[in-house]
């Protein structure tokens, strides 16, 4: 065996044991319990250039829970006897399992380990903590692959593989690329390319990051189920270039018997979902980032909810029962049974249950319902010595003759004063006066009234600055369901068809059961005076076509449009719009019939003969 030394230090480094074998190198144990080394199997001068801007740049991530790093990052270089770089020394993570031992359920049952669905929801939640402090630094990850990723009992992850990310020189701005990439990991886009000769941005990692999270919850890859498309099935490849995920709308791929349902997460999941591998097949830019599924993970956590018949089922309480129970009645089996044995009864409530500890961002507690409080006990008051009728008749009558006289000499010692500033109510104010007023700092708007300002300035057809309103509102609630719907109308208006698409789809995905929204009956009252209704221009009628026939659009040349690529043009289901404005006619109407025959009328006169109260 060849010797090797650390190029800091200049000490011999001895190779015990091969750990790992890949096709750029292979991975050691040496004689420092916390230290590896990965030898290169053909290293050249851009690999070595790339090690040494990576021991420059160093990311900033804190280490909790005992120095469980949150990743490998090289410390020192690798030198052989002919003092050329062929690998580098990182920092050895003990105590984590790969991601698979976690998500797959035969891997769990056989090696014994025990975790409930809201652990695996920790997991992804920490997971997409520590890529979007990386992608906040300007790092790209490249290769997520389930392999890179090791978890501690404490749901904390560490990544690995570290040399594989694309980074850039400090000094130069040189892009040394991600090299390597994994077989159903890849983005549609990048499918068949030279990842040697391209620049990645996080919109690829976006979609690697939602198959991570889709394996974590559901078990399976989302381009996974049954065909039902003519011939053989395709490789995933193909399947993953042709956008044909489990749960698209014209795909031929469906789910299974042992397809866990979509609709089981929480709704703003589910969007996050279809996001990525709906629309982001088109658009990679709409991909959701590590910073939105870490703030929709978190609000999961909070909803989450344990079975009152089985203690290891978590389930959200968006559905009417648990989801567990009924796939384990279904099916016979249970891929959360390490626990399977009944709860507290249903009169008392479940136990509290201490939340895992998260390495980088907090996680909520886990929503185990607490223990209501107990009824309070109301103690008699000491008893009070009662005095005789004339005692009590004359310190009433006392006391109600000194009240008298304090009020009277109250009211004559103040009476010219109240007139004085009578008088100074009714002076003018001066200048210096108002300038030494604090001054009025209006409230910050909400969702609610921008969407509001949005919707009046659509009424009186002024749609760009209607546009302009409306991405403030969903800029403050990227889930308003209603604010998706308007610009649904506002974008079918100006003629982006394909944006007024994305819109109706995401609000119906965040809402079903509301749309279409009723302006005249919404929870955010959009009712507007008569002088203003009617104004909206009538539109044409769409052209039906499906998504696969729809021709691709040329770009809009509306500079508000905040989708930066062309959609597939696909209109929306009907003239909604047109309908609520005769609706909004027709109630503002018999409202105004009604108000003038109510100022019309001559009042009522009083009722005589009443009894006495």
């Amino acid at each position: 065996m060849p010797r090797y030394f650390c190029a800091q230090t200049r000490q011999p480094i001895i190779l015990q044991q091969q750990l790992a074998s890949s096709g750029e190198g292979t991975v050691w144990t040496t004689a420092n319990p916390k230290q590896l080394a990965k030898i290169y199997h053909h290293p050249t001068v851009q690999r070595q250039d790339k090690l040494q801007a990576m021991l420059q740049y160093g990311p900033q991530l804190s280490r909790l829970n005992h120095g469980f790093p949150a990743t490998a990052w090289p410390q020192s270089l690798l030198m052989d006897n002919a003092r050329q770089i062929v690998g580098f020394l990182m920092p050895r993570i003990t105590g984590g399992r790969e991601l698979i031992d976690l998500y797959n359920p035969s891997r769990r049952k056989r090696l014994g380990i025990k975790v409930t669905w809201h652990f695996l929801h920790v997991v992804a939640h920490n997971i997409v903590s520590v890529i979007a402090k990386l992608h906040d630094q300007g790092l790209i990850l490249g290769d997520i692959k389930p392999q890179n990723i090791l978890v501690n009992n404490q749901a904390v992850p560490a990544i690995i593989d570290t040399d594989s990310f694309q980074i850039a020189h400090l000094t130069t701005g040189e892009i040394y690329p991600c090299l390597v990439g994994s077989e159903g990991f890849t983005p549609p886009e990048l499918l068949g390319q030279d990842f040697a000769h391209i620049t990645q941005t996080v919109a690829h990692d976006n979609f690697r990051l939602g198959v991570i999270i889709y394996y974590l919850l559901f078990g399976s890859h989302p381009f996974q189920g049954q065909w039902t498309g003519p011939g053989d099935p395709p490789d995933q490849q193909q399947l993953i270039k042709q956008g044909h995920w489990v749960f698209s709308q014209d795909s031929v791929l469906k789910p299974s018997k042992l397809t866990i349902p979509l609709g089981i997460i929480y709704p703003p999941l589910q969007v996050c979902f279809w996001r990525c591998f709906q629309i982001g097949h088109v658009n990679p830019r709409l991909r959701p980032s590590a910073q939105e599924w870490q703030t929709v993970l978190g609000e999961a956590l909070r909803e989450l909810k344990q079975c009152l018949t089985v203690q290891s089922h978590i389930y959200h309480p968006h559905t009417p029962h648990c989801y567990w129970c009924d796939r384990q009645k279904r099916l016979k089996t249970d891929i959360f049974d390490h626990s399977v044995v009944p709860a507290a009864p249903r009169q008392a409530p479940p136990p509290k249950t201490p939340p895992p500890q998260v390495a980088v961002a907090a996680v909520p507690p886990a929503p185990f319902r607490s223990t209501p409080p107990r009824r309070p006990v109301f103690h008699q008051p000491p008893p009070v010595n009662r005095l005789s009728w004339v005692s009590t008749l004359s310190l009433f009558l006392g006391g109600g003759a000194i009240a008298s006289w304090i009020f009277s000499a109250w009211f004559l010692a103040t009476q010219p004063s109240q007139r004085f500033l009578h008088r100074q109510s009714l002076a003018p104010i001066r200048e210096t006066e108002l300038s030494s007023r604090p001054p009025i700092v209006p409230s910050p708007p909400t969702a609610e009234t921008l969407l509001k300002a949005g919707y009046s300035k659509y009424i009186q057809s002024d749609f760009a600055e209607a546009l302009q309103k409306v991405n403030q509102s969903l800029t403050i609630n990227p889930n308003f369901a209603e604010a998706y719907y308007y610009r649904s109308l506002v974008q079918k208006s100006l003629g982006n068809h394909q944006a007024a698409e994305l819109d109706w789809q995401l609000a119906q995905r965040l809402a079903p059961k509301q749309m279409p929204f009723n302006p005249m009956f919404t929870s955010l009252d959009l009712a507007l005076p008569l002088d203003v209704v009617g104004k909206s221009p009538s539109l044409p009628p769409p052209k039906v076509m499906s998504r696969r026939e729809a021709p691709t659009a040329k770009p809009t040349s509306t500079s508000a449009s905040p989708y930066p690529m062309p959609l597939p043009s696909v209109p929306l289901p009907g003239d909604v719009d047109a309908f609520l404005e005769l609706e909004m006619k027709q109630i503002n109407q018999d409202m105004l019939r009604l108000k003038s025959k109510i100022n019309q009328e001559p009042p009522l006169p009083a009722p005589k003969n009443l009894p006495p109260l």
